[in-house]
């Protein structure tokens, strides 16, 4: 089962998307979830409140209707919020106060969205499109 989609229609509107808990179907605003967790068939939604919810949907499942700025899989058993991040490091990812593990691959992607280059880079970037654009 696939969460559902939000649609203009819905009053969730662009920013959450409904996850089925039991037999009824919740709203999660984007913002307020922290990460979620895989459990077998079944996923925890981890919010900003400290509250866990066990959906009926797996992580594949709610990883095609997140919107792909806001949130990466960092694990095989993990997806988290980006905004949410307090530190990471090659291991581990803070979000909130849980310490979550990280794989090479999500850390790489992690650091290409997050950490600015530094000025030696942005300069050999600059120079590159600069020359680009003059031939």
């Amino acid at each position: 089962m696939y969460p559902l989609l939000v649609t203009a229609n819905n009053p969730c509107m662009y920013d959450s998307a409904y996850f089925t808990i039991g037999k009824k179907h919740v709203c999660f605003p984007f913002d307020a979830i922290l990460y979620i967790e895989a459990n077998g068939n079944y996923a925890i939604v981890a919010d900003s409140k400290n509250h866990k919810a066990t959906v009926s949907h797996t992580l594949f499942a709610i990883q095609t209707v997140l919107p792909p700025n806001l949130f990466v899989r960092i694990h095989r058993s993990f997806i988290i919020s980006v905004k949410k991040i307090t530190r990471f490091d090659k291991g581990m990812v803070t979000v909130g106060k849980e310490e979550i593990p990280i794989n090479e691959e999500a850390y790489k992607v992690l650091c290409s969205m997050l950490i600015m280059p530094d000025k030696t880079q942005r300069s050999k970037k600059f120079k590159t499109k600069l020359a680009a654009v003059k031939s």
